[in-house]
């Protein structure tokens, strides 16, 4: 049959029925109104997109992207999961959430360094840390301290409780909130301390290290600000010791350490006054001074006094020749030094002949030039 005349015969309605397969087969094609009875329309009220408000032009609609997003505010953070974005009410902060509960990212407000803590213990929240190695390109820290120069060199705070051989992320720049600071002072720089690793304190060591500042003191919402700067001031040490408790020396040809000093100072350097000995605590380059003003009876003839600056061997050596008329001289010597870390110096002194020598005045110092 013809297209034009099958056509025909379907519009008559004489012919109700077309069979693909024969008279005794289930394939037939269908009529409108068998079809409709089979299924059930879609409700044009379902709006399948808050944008979508007739489901008839769905597909156009959502074809067409979004100028823009607008997420509704929360004061309280969604439960943790990785991927998971939101606004934040309290911060007014985007908050993205990473692979560890209780840290999120907020983009434009701070930085945070994936780590993993193997010093030996938990790192707690708000603890100062440093890099203390790297294991499968993933840092290792442990707690920083101002101790030395080595150790003050602060990577960034612990935003939650760290335990021992666990993989987390520390902050490194901008606002940490959620830290207990209601011990600290809002509005008061915090440096890195030198007694206790980890903690901050307000008073500035001598390995000066600034953390920030806290803009929230408080115990569950508190913010703390990130402005680290390792080693504000230019890396020096110094050592020094001034005048004798007992300036009375019975001078012989036998090097006698000079010890029993009155006046001690100390910057990053471990001064002893009662043996006289100052320890200097890095590799590098370091200046000694000494200065001293002197008494002794006056001789017959000629006579030389030598202070020598001695650390298990001497390492210089300064003769002071004495006019026989004399009963009163001083003296003054620098010299430069390339040290070792834990070298100890003192100062000794020994004479050409025996002399009773009288220290009016005597101080000893040694400062770093170039530290390692």
């Amino acid at each position: 049959m013809a297209d034009q005349q099958l056509q025909t015969t379907l519009n008559s309605g004489a012919l109700t029925t077309i069979y693909l397969g024969g008279t005794t087969s289930n394939d037939k094609l269908l009529k409108l109104s068998e079809i409709a009875a089979q299924f059930t329309a879609a409700a044009t009220t379902a709006a399948l997109d808050v944008r979508v408000t007739d489901n008839e032009a769905d597909i156009v609609t959502l074809q067409s992207p979004a100028d823009k997003a607008a997420l509704n505010p929360v004061s309280v953070a969604p439960t943790h999961v990785e991927g998971q974005f939101y606004y934040n009410d309290n911060t007014g902060t985007f908050n993205i959430q990473g692979p560890y509960p209780g840290i999120e990212v907020s983009p434009g407000h701070g930085e945070h360094l994936h780590v993993v803590n193997n010093s030996g213990a938990q790192i707690d929240a708000g603890m100062v840390v440093r890099i203390a190695g790297v294991s499968g390109g993933v840092p290792q820290i442990v707690k920083a301290i101002a101790d030395s120069f080595t150790n003050s060199l602060v990577v960034g705070i612990a935003v939650i409780d760290i335990p021992n051989a666990t993989a987390s992320a520390v902050a490194i720049t901008g606002v940490v909130a959620g830290l207990d600071t209601s011990l600290l002072s809002a509005g008061q720089p915090y440096y890195l301390s030198d007694t206790v690793a980890g903690a901050l304190t307000t008073t500035a060591p001598a390995i000066r290290t600034r953390v920030g500042g806290v803009l929230v003191a408080d115990a569950s919402v508190g913010q703390f600000r990130l402005d680290i700067a390792v080693n504000q001031n230019t890396p020096s040490v110094l050592g020094g010791l001034k005048d004798q408790a007992t300036p009375l020396y019975a001078v012989t040809t036998t090097a006698q350490d000079i010890v029993g000093y009155t006046t001690t100072r100390e910057v990053v350097t471990t001064v002893n006054a009662t043996t006289g000995e100052i320890t200097l605590p890095h590799d590098g380059d370091y200046r000694v001074h000494v200065t001293a003003a002197i008494t002794f009876p006056s001789s017959t003839s000629t006579r030389s006094i030598t202070i020598e600056l001695y650390d298990a061997a001497i390492r210089f050596p300064y003769v002071k020749n004495i006019p026989k008329s004399a009963t009163e001289d001083s003296l003054s010597f620098s010299w430069t030094l390339e040290e070792l870390a834990g070298n100890v110096h003192k100062l000794r002194i020994k004479s050409s002949t025996a002399i009773a020598v009288t220290f009016t005045n005597l101080s000893f110092d040694i400062e770093s030039i170039s530290i390692s």
